[in-house]
């Protein structure tokens, strides 16, 4: 849909054990106005590939920024490879 080069940062946490993730994901975009377009592009977006009835929620986060996003989730990223 056009937003992977607004993004400066991608978190999606994946349960190992069952090959899932977990059903939320960090994002950072490089500029608010572009993260406003994505939250009116996947709000209440259908997940009918996962055959399931759940639908999209795009909220904004209470920890903004790529620095401070790292820093909050650098324990969990441990031994993680950037993509």
């Amino acid at each position: 849909h056009g937003f992977g080069d607004e993004l400066d940062f991608l978190y999606l946490p994946v349960d190992f054990q069952h090959g899932v993730n977990r059903g939320y994901a960090f994002l950072n975009f490089k500029d608010p106005l572009v993260a406003l377009k994505f939250q009116g592009h996947f709000q209440g977006v259908s997940l009918r590939c996962f055959l399931s009835a759940k639908v999209t929620k795009v909220e904004p986060a209470l920890v903004q920024g790529v620095e401070a996003n790292i820093a909050r989730l650098e324990p969990d990223l441990m031994g993680l490879v950037a993509i």
